[in-house]
């Protein structure tokens, strides 16, 4: 559309060159010579040329905020629910909204700077070094939800609170 315009503001400017130097030959042929700088003709022309070069501007500035909307993809849905249930008897949830974050998560910040760097995969967690009783008290942790529009179901079954907190970090740590 842009193109359609600056072209035909284009073809107005080389229209009012046209009928400037074509005066004496439109004269000759039974038209009016007066298409000089000063008259009427030319003032019109000019006119016109300077409106369709105001709306090829609005158009390019409206075309413009139009390629920022559409470059910019809307951020994808970040809403996952963290549980853990353990075999004792009690149970936990919140929930953690990323992209700004957000949700019940005491650490939402810190918990979502954690998916972002395993990519919203839990399964890519990795224990940390750190020492844990060898005490058995099943518990079992589950992320559900969505992480940037993609769909994330994981659970596992960690030998105790302390073993899931080494692998799940601040995630499960509520």
């Amino acid at each position: 559309m842009i193109r359609i315009v600056t072209a035909t503001a284009a073809a107005a400017l080389l229209l009012t060159a046209g009928l400037a130097t074509a005066g004496p030959a439109s004269a000759a042929v039974g038209g009016s010579a007066q298409t000089g700088t000063g008259s009427p003709t030319a003032a019109m022309i000019s006119a016109v040329a300077a409106k369709q070069a105001d709306v090829a501007k609005k158009l390019t500035a409206d075309q413009s905020a139009v390629d920022k909307a559409v470059k910019k993809p809307a951020k994808k849905k970040t809403e996952l629910t963290l549980s853990y249930l353990a075999d004792a008897g009690f149970a936990t949830a919140v929930v953690l909204r990323c992209d700004p974050a957000g949700g019940a998560h005491p650490k939402k910040v810190k918990a979502c700077q954690t998916l972002t760097r395993i990519n919203g995969n839990p399964a890519r967690l990795k224990p940390a070094e750190m020492m844990c009783t060898m005490e058995y008290a099943p518990i079992t942790a589950e992320i559900k939800g969505t992480w940037q529009g993609r769909k994330v179901d994981w659970s596992r079954t960690f030998g105790n609170r302390c073993d899931m907190i080494r692998t799940t970090g601040v995630l499960m740590a509520f």
